[in-house]
């Protein structure tokens, strides 16, 4: 382990490794635990619906020097949700959405440190972060975003962008289109293969940009003005005999755009890689 940092709804960050302050600081219940219901028939299990159980993480940190304000300032950071547990280990760095179960605390007379025990639960599969882009002349990219991303993929060419996936989960992902755009369709092929397509109707003016979500809940297609203000839910403007909503599979990720306009399109694939363990 070499990184493990809270980071709750404020964005603010609480290093637990610093919180620590043991060589022998750990996170347990990382890895993974099926929870899949079966039908039994002659002997046989088939599965219902298979499920991975919801994890709960638990570590222990040793608050020293003003104990009790700083349980007290945890206390309060934590319960600022949702929180993510950014960790970091050998295979790179994984975002972990979680939120507070529990801690713990024991107050003894005359000591004032005390180890304090500490549940998260899991509210999502862990996920690391690719961003890539293509760009034109025009359209403008506003860096609003809250992480650092993992990978940084280089431009492909005019209109094209692509991603790899080395998770074997379907994983949603962000599609930004800047104005201006004319009309625009856009197109995942996995592994060379067409799996999805989508389409907007209307057009997309300079200084704006639309944003094709399949990560929140529920999904939504938004177009936002250059100050990051909402302009208008745009989702009945898209094709409805189209999926609208694009996702990351296992291989080779490339999506094409196109449009009405003369001009290449600007455009940014953010893609939440799911993994079941790491």
């Amino acid at each position: 382990m070499n990184k493990a940092i809270l980071i709750n709804g404020q964005g603010r960050q609480y290093d637990l490794l610093d919180s620590a302050l043991s060589p022998g600081f750990q996170i347990e219940g990382l890895g993974y635990a099926d929870d899949t219901d079966f039908l039994v028939i002659g002997g046989r299990y088939y599965p219902l619906e298979e499920n991975s159980e919801q994890k709960s993480l638990e570590t222990t940190l040793l608050f020293m020097d003003a104990a009790d304000s700083k349980y007290y300032e945890f206390v309060k950071f934590a319960r600022h949700n949702p929180l993510t547990l950014l960790y970091g280990n050998q295979n790179g760095e994984f975002y972990i959405p979680c939120r507070l179960r529990s801690i713990s605390k024991v107050d003894q007379l005359g000591i004032r440190r005390y180890p304090a025990p500490v549940q998260l639960t899991q509210m999502g599969r862990p996920y690391r972060i690719i961003t890539a882009e293509c760009k034109s002349g025009v359209g403008t990219e506003g860096k609003i975003y809250p992480y650092v991303y993992d990978y940084k993929y280089a431009n492909e060419g005019a209109n094209r962008i692509s991603i790899r996936s080395d998770s074997y989960l379907n994983s949603a992902c962000i599609l930004t289109i800047y104005g201006s755009a004319d009309a625009p369709i856009w197109r995942h092929y996995l592994n060379g293969e067409l799996v999805e397509t989508g389409a907007f109707s209307g057009t997309i003016p300079s200084g704006n940009r639309l944003v094709i979500d399949s990560r929140s809940m529920p999904q939504s297609i938004i177009e936002y003005d250059a100050a990051g203000m909402v302009v208008a839910d745009r989702y009945q403007l898209c094709d409805f005999s189209t999926e609208r909503f694009l996702h990351v599979g296992e291989g080779d990720n490339r999506y094409v755009l196109s449009h009405n306009g003369i001009t290449d399109l600007a455009a940014k694939v953010e893609a939440y890689i799911e993994y079941e363990a790491i």
